[in-house]
């Protein structure tokens, strides 16, 4: 069976993922996950790294990769979510899904960071990556900042970035993100989850569960920006910091 797409010839129905709220190519897919992955870097220090909150079984990704840009004096301010413990659900008898923004900042003066550049932004009531994201652009909004780097885990960058489009294209259009994946950690290694589950690996059913959060939408208010969105911001991201004289 064939379709029409709006920017190509026909394509089959098997060729098309349906993600959330969006349906995208499985090549436009492709080649978002490649850029995100392989981001390029502005010429200039940026303002503030955020780092996306996780599990104590991915945070060293994070926290590692947010302690090189610093260090490497690519950015002023690391930026994490705020706040002590984080369960989900709300259970702390459950494992921890968040070990929380003071924890973090320990973490990252131990690797050499001075404590006045971290920042810890506001926790939202209903803490994810969608409302994270909103949270990093209202703050970025806030302080007039042109661009900052995201940073998380590897597998959780594509989300995290589809998210940070959306804030964007609902709140700030002129902002520039960039994408620092985390450092790589074993893939085949179990992990526990946010949600308090153990997965076998971060490679199986790890990323299975990311899968299953890319087709959720959370309340119908957490979209994530459709594929084609994100790659037409990446154009116009590109266009601006040529402008700009940053690439």
């Amino acid at each position: 069976m064939k379709i029409s797409g709006s920017f190509h010839n026909q394509i089959s129905i098997q060729e098309v993922a349906l993600v959330g709220n969006w349906a995208a190519r499985e090549e436009d897919l492709f080649r978002l996950a490649t850029v995100v992955l392989t981001d390029e870097a502005p010429q200039k220090k940026l303002p503030a790294a955020y780092l996306f909150g996780h599990t104590p079984d991915q945070q060293e990704s994070i926290i590692s990769a947010g302690a090189d840009l610093w260090l490497r004096r690519r950015v002023t301010y690391l930026f994490v979510c705020g706040g002590g413990p984080y369960y989900t659900p709300k259970d702390p008898a459950r494992p921890l899904a968040y070990a929380g923004g003071i924890a973090w900042r320990d973490e990252l003066v131990a690797r050499g960071v001075d404590r006045s550049d971290v920042i810890e932004l506001e926790r939202p009531e209903l803490s994810h990556t969608a409302t994270e994201a909103i949270k990093l652009i209202e703050r970025a909004s806030e302080e007039g900042w042109q661009d900052a780097y995201i940073v998380t885990a590897p597998f959780h960058l594509l989300r995290a970035f589809a998210s940070t489009v959306a804030a964007i294209n609902d709140r700030y259009r002129n902002f520039r993100v960039w994408c620092r994946p985390g450092a790589t950690l074993p893939w085949f290694d179990p992990v526990v989850t946010s949600q308090g589950k153990m997965a076998d690996s971060r490679i199986g059913e790890g990323m299975d569960m990311e899968f299953d959060r890319l087709n959720r939408v959370y309340h119908n208010q957490w979209g994530l920006a459709p594929a084609g969105d994100c790659l037409n911001y990446l154009k116009r991201r590109h266009e601006s910091a040529k402008a700009a004289g940053i690439l």
